[in-house]
């Protein structure tokens, strides 16, 4: 009798083990289905934000040296023609980064602690993010700069 029972038993076992596995598995993906929404819903937020802050920006431009200032308008476009090629590069630099992190979490399927493999591969992808950032900044920098200048020579 207890044979048999034993033998019933360990199917279920197996199964209900299967059935909590699958249930994380299947609630870590919803997870990281959710932070990837999420992340998304801010990155667009911030956007949002930033046209409105240059937007109310422009306004004040207007408001102090009058609507469609030639010198403003001069700046204005400067500024966007020297921030052209520093976004751009760094664009491509974390075109590049993302691109490195998606293979190197794919290659982490042949690795044994498959979760520590794929920390590793986003870690590595958000220092290389990071360095594009930074590796950007003086450019983007000096724009900011020239343009600052501009506006004085403007106001002067």
């Amino acid at each position: 009798m207890r044979t048999r029972l034993a033998v019933l038993a360990a199917p279920a076992i197996v199964l209900v083990t299967t059935l909590v596995l699958y249930g994380e598995a299947g609630a870590e993906t919803t997870r990281a289905r959710c932070l990837e929404q999420a992340r998304t819903s801010r990155n667009q937020c911030m956007q949002d934000a930033a046209e409105r802050c240059n937007d109310a920006f422009g306004g004040s431009l207007q408001s102090c040296f009058g609507s469609g200032s030639p010198c403003v308008r001069d700046c204005l476009a400067n500024r966007e023609r020297c921030l052209v090629d520093p976004q751009n590069n760094q664009t491509g630099c974390r075109i590049g980064c993302s691109s490195e992190e998606k293979s190197a979490v794919a290659a982490c399927k042949q690795e044994v602690d498959k979760k520590k493999c794929q920390q590793s591969a986003h870690l590595q992808g958000l220092k290389c993010k990071q360095h594009c950032l930074i590796r950007g900044a003086p450019a983007k920098q000096r724009c900011a700069q020239a343009f600052n200048d501009c506006l004085n020579h403007c106001a002067g």
